[in-house]
């Protein structure tokens, strides 16, 4: 049968199929409105936490009810900063200091403000401690040195900078060959650049070890995880044998916490000072999503755990050898408790040789 056959055999039940076709839609009109982006831009978010975030382990929050209660709120959501302010609150019981958000409008968002003691007092270091400023630093405002006591080396790394140079720290350490010990200050250091900090443990490396160990989100589950991959640092060959404390304090997060756990495995390092932050759940160059309307947001995926005994630094931080506390009372009569007994420290390691 031709094809003009079967077109007008079929007509009829085609007018009919059209005509009803158009009794539905004056019953069940269709919608045009525009879908509730705030709405989906809230579940693309949420959808990626539960599929990439690392730090679920470490805290009791039921993501599903997450899900329940501030879906509702960004239904009702009308503007950029409404839905920002809503997945601040949803990721605040997180605690993780580095998930954040960006919106041009407000800046940097930080859901989780993780509140600490800071064991130093730049005011007390520079005005009955260290040398002039323009004496002091290698790089500005980043690292410098100087002699205390009787001719102590003492090193001060306020960040991880990644214009830190081995040689520099060398340079500076071989001015003091006789020394019996060296002071090696991070307490006010809050992370940066995990190579500068890896560069920096090196300097004390004499053997080569496992600095700590790396755990990524791996799979749907959010205990889904990565077998530990081992951080290793080299044995350098001018390595600074002598004795070393290294001044930590709550202040040091991120990957100031990743040098700590890396000084640790160095035998001749003993740590003083106050336990670290604990806040080491980092970003990997896929943690950075966007979420539209300009609005970006970082997701982490891994975090670390020592390597002594593979235990979790995130929410636990790095403890002290030796704890020293430090307190206001100390800063107003001008003392540095923590850097006093350094001193004292470095001093007995003198009289043991």
């Amino acid at each position: 049968m031709g094809r003009s056959g079967i077109l007008s055999r079929s007509w009829p039940t085609l007018a009919v199929a059209i005509i009803l076709a158009q009794c539905c839609c004056l019953d069940d009109p269709v919608d045009f409105t525009e879908p509730n982006r705030y709405r989906s831009q809230f579940e693309l978010l949420w959808e990626t936490f539960d599929r990439e975030y690392i730090g679920f382990i470490f805290v009791d929050v039921d993501w599903e009810a997450s899900y329940s209660r501030y879906s509702e709120m960004a239904d009702t959501v009308t503007c950029r900063g409404g839905l920002v302010s809503v997945l601040t609150e949803m990721l605040s019981p997180l605690e993780d200091g580095h998930i954040y958000l960006y919106e041009p409008s407000g800046g940097y968002h930080y859901p989780c403000s993780i509140a600490y003691h800071q064991n130093y007092d730049m005011g007390v270091l520079w005005n009955n401690y260290l040398v002039e400023p323009d004496s002091f630093w290698v790089v500005d405002e980043v690292w410098g040195g100087c002699a205390l006591g009787d001719s102590i080396p003492y090193v001060m790394f306020t960040y991880w900078d990644d214009s830190y140079y081995i040689g520099d720290l060398d340079d500076f350490l071989d001015r003091f060959p006789n020394a019996p010990a060296a002071i090696f200050d991070i307490r006010m250091n809050d992370g940066g650049d995990i190579t500068a900090a890896k560069f920096g443990a090196r300097e004390f490396c004499t053997d080569h070890v496992t600095g700590f160990y790396k755990i990524y989100r791996e799979g749907p589950e959010h205990d889904d995880l990565s077998p530990p991959r081992a951080y290793k640092v080299e044995r350098y060959y001018k390595a600074w044998e002598r004795p070393v404390a290294l001044l930590v304090g709550e202040r040091c997060q991120s990957t100031a916490e990743a040098f700590a756990c890396m000084m640790d495995q160095m035998p001749q390092v003993t740590i003083i000072g106050d336990t670290t932050r604990g806040q080491v759940n980092e970003l990997s160059g896929e943690s950075m999503h966007q979420l539209g309307d300009y609005v970006y947001y970082w997701t982490p995926d891994w975090t670390i755990a020592t390597a002594s005994d593979t235990s979790w630094v995130q929410g636990v931080g790095v403890p002290p050898h030796i704890f020293v506390q430090a307190t206001e009372e100390d800063f107003e009569a001008g003392v540095d408790p923590v850097l006093d007994y350094a001193l004292q420290w470095a001093g007995e390691q003198a009289r043991g040789r």
